[in-house]
């Protein structure tokens, strides 16, 4: 493998130790909530003994219910696009400048995320984008 694809293939990682600690996290909370929890405990009983809007149809979750969903499909999320530059460069590696815009689609969404994390979560999940990004760009630079 060249520096290249080393690089390319480790930018995939920070976003899938992500994706794994947050669903880790979140099937906890599923049995006894303590992470995804406002500081203020006394809002999970309400959370769960409210719908959200878009919810009231038949089989509506409550808002605890959404708020867990979420954080499931933002876990599979991130462990799914962490597998794409993890799978193409070990599968074959020339695939990622030969299909058109990968390499630009996998940065923007590594950017896409990394602003997410800033804007609304917490340093950690912005570092560790960060850290994908700066694999990725120095793969391009190095490839």
């Amino acid at each position: 493998m060249s520096t290249s694809e080393i690089l390319f293939y480790l930018g995939g990682f920070p976003f899938g130790f992500m994706g794994a600690a947050h669903l880790t996290l979140t099937v906890r909370d599923m049995r006894r909530p303590r992470h995804w929890v406002p500081t203020d405990q006394s809002l999970v009983p309400a959370m769960q003994r409210t719908n959200v809007v878009a919810t009231r149809a038949p089989m509506g979750r409550s808002m605890w219910r959404n708020w867990l969903g979420i954080h499931v499909s933002h876990g599979i999320g991130l462990l799914v696009f962490s597998s794409l530059p993890i799978l193409v460069a070990l599968h074959d590696y020339a695939l990622v400048s030969e299909i058109p815009g990968f390499r630009l689609v996998i940065l923007l969404a590594a950017f896409l995320y990394a602003v997410n994390a800033i804007r609304n979560f917490f340093l950690p999940p912005f570092v560790f984008a960060s850290v994908g990004i700066g694999l990725f760009v120095a793969s391009a630079l190095t490839g």
